[in-house]
């Protein structure tokens, strides 16, 4: 019974573990997803603030 039980229990930490990883590795790609929308986002900022200094549109 005891042999059991702490089988049981090392199956939990596992599964608990796993559980954290996968939750750490989601956690990663959606920051690193949130970085690159970010910098896209201030990237058409900045096109649209030089269209309305310029007054000629974005040049490269």
């Amino acid at each position: 019974m005891f042999c059991v039980g702490v089988k049981l229990g090392s199956v939990k930490a596992l599964a608990r573990a796993g559980l954290l990883a996968i939750l750490a590795v989601t956690a990663f790609i959606g920051f690193v997803e949130f970085v690159y929308f970010t910098e896209e986002v201030f990237e058409f900022c900045s096109i649209g603030i030089d269209y309305l200094l310029d007054g000629r549109g974005y040049h490269a």
